[in-house]
């Protein structure tokens, strides 16, 4: 991934993009037309792509982060990330609801933007990335297993709880074909930007950084009580 989209996870989105932006005027896709279209060059066009449709779809508003203190007990917050799964592209921008006295994390909407080359099934793709963000959502707020020295402790639905549909976000997919590259991953990919999206959603919503998943209500809750990590220290 180019050193500019780490840049974009540490400052607001906007400037990110206008960087990407300038970047792009000097070299579009059109100068790169004899570079081998899995080569640094285009993937970062790529990456930068997928990011702006992912964020216009989400209708982004530029704003530093995190947002300005709100009162009440529960806060919102938005968050993106990029992902690249051998070669195949994706961008989340994920929003949050997150309650202050119980440590709830509520994901309410993920968009994401997919880009794998050439696209042969768009209804079939479409239901492979909505799975894989109802997955992610799930294994970022609840999956862990459990277990010491005897073995795997959590052995059942009840000691590894999954999402539920009362849970489940709003999802708005965005489909990026390529026809001039080959077919490439639609299986797993999308999964992979999800639980970067919430984690700095959560960072938007509240100021504190969680960099350990599952993102638990025991773990946002000690880390809104201890102000771990505020914006100030990144």
């Amino acid at each position: 991934m180019p050193a500019e989209f780490h840049k974009v996870f540490q400052q607001d989105l906007g400037n990110g993009l206008r960087q990407l932006e300038a970047r792009d005027r000097r070299r579009s896709l059109g100068e790169i037309a004899g570079v081998n279209l899995c080569s640094n060059d285009y993937l970062g066009l790529a990456e930068s792509d997928a990011l702006r449709a992912a964020a216009k779809q989400a209708q982004w508003k530029e704003r530093p982060s995190p947002a300005p203190a709100s009162a009440g007990p529960k806060v919102m917050g938005r968050g993106v990330a990029v992902a690249n799964r051998a070669n195949t592209i994706t961008a989340a921008v994920a929003e949050v609801e997150v309650d202050k006295t119980t440590g709830k994390v509520t994901v309410k909407k993920v968009t994401l933007a997919h880009d794998c080359g050439l696209i042969v099934n768009p209804d079939g793709l479409k239901n492979q990335i909505e799975g894989n963000i109802i997955q992610g959502v799930s294994r970022t707020l609840l999956e862990q297993v459990q277990f010491d020295a005897t073995g795997i402790k959590n052995l059942d639905w009840a000691s590894h709880p999954i999402i539920t549909f009362a849970d489940i976000p709003e999802i708005d997919i965005v489909l990026i074909n390529r026809p001039e590259l080959g077919p490439l991953g639609g299986g797993e990919p999308s999964i992979s930007p999800v639980p970067g999206a919430i984690a700095n959603a959560i960072f938007d919503a509240t100021g504190v950084r969680l960099r350990e998943i599952p993102l638990t209500r025991q773990r946002v809750l000690g880390g809104l009580q201890a102000g771990t990590l505020s914006s100030k220290q990144l």
